[in-house]
C-alpha cells in the first residue's frame, strides 16, 4: 500500500482505468481467438481460378549454350 501512494498510483485507479478503454497490449505468444473472417479471404465471390490446383504450372524453356 505504501508503495502504491509513492508511485502515485492505488489499486481502485488502476481497476477504473482498465475499465475506461486502456486496453492492455496482447502477449504475442498467445494465439488470437475469435476473430471475424477476412472477407477479402473468400474465394466463392471470385469465383475459380484461371488455373487449376491440379495442373502444374507450365516451366519456362531455359536457352541452351
Amino acid at each position: 500500500m505504501e508503495a502504491e501512494k509513492e508511485a502515485g498510483v492505488t489499486l481502485a485507479e488502476r481497476a477504473n482505468q482498465d475499465e475506461h478503454g486502456q486496453k492492455k497490449p496482447r502477449r504475442k505468444d498467445t494465439p488470437v481467438l475469435h476473430t471475424p473472417p477476412n472477407p477479402r479471404c473468400e474465394s466463392d465471390e471470385r469465383g475459380p481460378s484461371s488455373r487449376s490446383p491440379g495442373r502444374p504450372r507450365e516451366r519456362r524453356k531455359e536457352l541452351e549454350p
